[in-house]
């Protein structure tokens, strides 16, 4: 009899563990891998921030990787996050072409992947959320036409080569100009988008060409370097504009440095593919696509339009 209590005592021991491992195993988070291209720009470090704040909204726990703005170390890291068997990979790539075998290899695996920002040109991304990059280059180009009267030589720092985001807004800038017949692109290059290039390939166009109207720049991390070229070389009346919002660019901007700013609504960029994910893991309908608006930003206007979504903090801030 003993023996039989104590048998049936274990016996309830083991279904109360059990019971009580599958109620633990229900409450663990959800799982996300978040990938940024670099933790350097002020953009994506905002980015990041807004993706932390939604995920612990939405109970997810996100986990995030920084791209060094290297394609190999990138592909590294989903690779990581794929052999840890995450919920969903949210990515905005370094290379959109060169991630594209790590997308699929996601999906292999029954992984889900989003994109934000610069787009992956793969049928087994299941949303892309992004602005409109070539509107956002369009404005940017008007802006700089009308500046001039219609008539100016213009050249161009369009951003890192093959991220579909850098040819998109180049590309509206562009279809902008053709609108003004006597606007002149003189050179456009594509590089890396830091302060040092802006520096160097600025100074290479002021070298090159004795008159310069209009700069175009791909974000304001570059556009620093290139004003400073500019105020080195004691050059005046050039037309400077770029994208996103840091602290240096409305400073920028304000000091008259820089003439405007095309500013995304950045912490969407990244919250809703945190809310994307939740229903995507959680077997609901989701959108294929979701598409946020942005604002150019002047002297003129700075002081009256609704920065709260626009603004870029650096780490720490």
């Amino acid at each position: 009899m003993f023996r039989k209590k104590l048998g049936l005592i274990v016996l309830l021991t083991v279904i109360l563990l059990l019971a009580g491992n599958v109620t633990l195993f229900a409450q663990e988070k959800l799982v996300v891998a978040f990938f940024v291209p670099t933790m350097d720009n002020p953009a994506f470090y905002t980015y990041k921030r807004a993706a932390d704040f939604e995920a612990e909204r939405q109970g997810i726990k996100l986990i995030a990787f920084d791209g060094k703005n290297d394609q190999a170390i990138q592909l590294q890291q989903v690779e990581d996050a794929i052999e840890q068997k995450v919920d969903c990979l949210i990515i905005n790539p370094v290379d959109t072409t060169a991630i594209i075998p790590a997308v699929e290899q996601a999906a292999s695996k029954g992984i889900p992947t989003i994109s934000w920002d610069r787009l992956i040109a793969s049928d087994k991304v299941l949303c892309a959320v992004t602005s409109d990059p070539f509107h956002m280059g369009y404005i940017q180009g008007i802006f700089a036409a009308e500046k001039l009267g219609g008539k100016g030589n213009v050249v161009m720092l369009s951003g890192p080569a093959g991220v579909s985001i850098a040819l998109d807004r180049a590309a509206g800038y562009k279809a902008a100009l053709k609108e003004y017949p006597e606007m002149k692109i003189l050179a456009e290059r594509f590089t890396p988008s830091n302060p040092a290039e802006g520096i160097k390939n600025m100074e290479d166009f002021l070298a090159a060409y004795p008159k310069i109207d209009a700069l175009y720049c791909f974000t304001d991390s570059f556009v620093m370097g290139a004003v400073q070229a500019i105020q080195n070389s004691g050059r005046t009346n050039i037309i400077v504009t770029s994208f996103d919002l840091s602290g240096d660019g409305e400073k920028a901007l304000r000091e008259g440095k820089i003439s405007a700013l095309a500013a995304d609504e950045i912490y969407g960029l990244t919250e809703w593919p945190v809310i994307v994910a939740k229903k995507l893991i959680e077997g609901r309908t989701i959108p294929t696509k979701v598409i946020l608006g942005g604002s150019l930003v002047t002297k003129e206007n700075i002081d009256t339009l609704d920065l709260s979504k626009l603004r870029q903090r650096k780490m720490g801030e």
